[in-house]
């Protein structure tokens, strides 16, 4: 950009906001919508502008759109809204020229974006109770439906696995991780990586529990488990503040112990005790389920089945860092999780 020569107004005379998309991170190949806000800090009307949008390179072939006869007031505020389709996964950096209507180059902009692959990778190489028993198979199938890319691990976890991925799913693993693993893991946590841990609602929760402490959270699986009148589950909260009626199968569940605080959020209860919680750590998501999540059990019966297909859509959705858009408020696109607003 410092090469561009910039003709009849300085730079200094546009002012450039934070750049939004939606959706956060949007998927290679998937339409998404740019919109950032530029000011003119002259005092005199600037009519017939041309504002250009280019991907990584200035050129032809990498311009998002164009955007023309543009008008900002004096000392005014525009919103400016763009198709994206990115085609390149990992950190994008667009550009943005502002011409006037003769062509001339009369400001430049840089921004930075994040594009995600949308890939999930499910464990299968700890004895996963879930996994192992093809108890996962409608699940893998709606994750399919939705557009992510499964990749079942049936190696050690490391940096390569999770290369590209947005979220690990960890179901019942009956087998420790190593601390080559853990630190892989937590490592793709705080890199924004989501990870789902769940137990077998069972005893055997060792192995669990270990990885939990590890990842320096709270959050712990009890041996015992929590007296249910029922194998089904409604979630305790929606993520945007309105009712849910979506349900979960757990055939077997345990109860959790963890410190109530502005980033750990309970997600279900039984007899007031959680069994289902999710926590911010990093700039990473957790999920941690006293039983295993996703399985068929609701999936069989008919009546909720489209109840199972939105929660697991909902959990896995956030898990990768895709929110749904929240009406009226146009800062819900950055997302760096609100608790007060995303789950109530």
């Amino acid at each position: 950009l410092d090469d561009l020569p910039l003709v009849g107004h300085r730079q200094s005379d546009f002012a450039f906001s934070e750049l939004f998309t939606d959706p956060p991170s949007p998927a290679l190949n998937e339409q998404a919508e740019i919109t950032f806000s530029v000011s003119s800090k002259v005092d005199e009307r600037l009519h017939g502008l041309r504002f250009e949008l280019y991907d990584k390179y200035i050129s032809e072939d990498t311009k998002v759109g164009t955007l023309d006869s543009v008008n900002l007031p004096p000392n005014a505020l525009a919103d400016l809204r763009l198709p994206w389709q990115p085609h390149n996964g990992g950190k994008r950096r667009l550009y943005v020229l502002v011409k006037d209507d003769q062509g001339k180059l009369l400001a430049t902009h840089a921004y930075s974006v994040s594009t995600s692959r949308r890939k999930i990778v499910v464990d299968k190489d700890h004895g996963n109770y879930g996994v192992v028993r093809h108890q996962l198979s409608a699940f893998l199938t709606d994750l399919k439906r939705l557009g992510y890319e499964v990749e079942l691990c049936r190696s050690e976890i490391s940096a390569e696995v999770l290369q590209g991925a947005s979220a690990l799913l960890l179901l019942g693993p009956n087998a420790p991780y190593t601390g080559a693993e853990i630190s892989s893991i937590a490592d793709f946590l705080q890199g924004g990586g989501g990870v789902a841990v769940t137990s077998m609602g069972r005893s055997a929760n060792r192995s669990v529990n270990y990885l939990l402490q590890e990842l320096q959270t709270s959050i712990q699986v009890q041996d015992s488990l929590a007296r249910q009148s029922s194998n089904y589950f409604a979630l305790k909260r929606d993520w945007f503040g309105k009712p849910l009626p979506a349900t979960m199968y757990l055939p077997n569940v345990a109860k959790l112990t963890l410190a109530r605080d502005e980033k750990t959020v309970v997600l279900a209860e039984v007899n007031k005790e959680p069994i289902l919680a999710a926590k911010q750590i990093g700039s990473g998501r957790l999920i941690v389920g006293g039983g295993p999540l996703f399985g068929n059990g609701s999936y069989r019966n008919y009546r909720l089945r489209r109840d199972s297909q939105e929660t697991n859509s909902k959990l896995v959705n956030w898990l990768s860092g895709r929110f749904h858009k929240e009406k009226g408020h146009r800062k819900s696109q950055q997302r760096k999780l609100n608790w007060s607003r995303t789950v109530r």
